[in-house]
């Protein structure tokens, strides 16, 4: 399932940096779920644009292999937190496997939301 523009909406990227800024569509169907009258992004649809995002700043498809690590620090209420900043800390891929590893921060407002160690295999 493909989020962009049913979730969120990107605003900028900065292929340089590594930055991606989006926003949240409040009023998405996944909101509606989760929870009703008390929106929460759940963590696999955290994980789910930053798989997006990375496919779209590598210009190619991204398989995750595995998580490293998931921190998820604050709770993202598209309703009250702005605009979301993915930030790409560290990317870096293995010229013998082919794994992409990948170190993630997500953040808006000042605030961190949530901080993810991923591994990923071009496809």
């Amino acid at each position: 399932m493909i989020l962009k523009d049913s979730l969120y909406r990107i605003k900028n990227v900065d292929t340089t940096a590594m930055t991606c800024v989006i926003g949240l569509i409040a009023d998405s169907v996944i909101y509606k779920a989760h929870f009703p009258g008390h929106p929460v992004t759940p963590g696999v649809c955290i994980v789910a644009v930053a798989s997006e995002l990375l496919a779209d700043m590598l210009a190619c498809d991204v398989e995750l292999v595995s998580v490293s690590n998931a921190k998820f620090l604050a709770v993202i209420d598209p309703c009250s937190c702005g605009d979301v900043t993915y930030s790409f800390r560290k990317v870096s891929e293995d010229p013998d496997s082919g794994a992409v590893k990948v170190s993630v921060d997500v953040s808006g407002s000042g605030v961190l939301y949530s901080r993810l160690s991923l591994v990923y295999r071009k496809s």
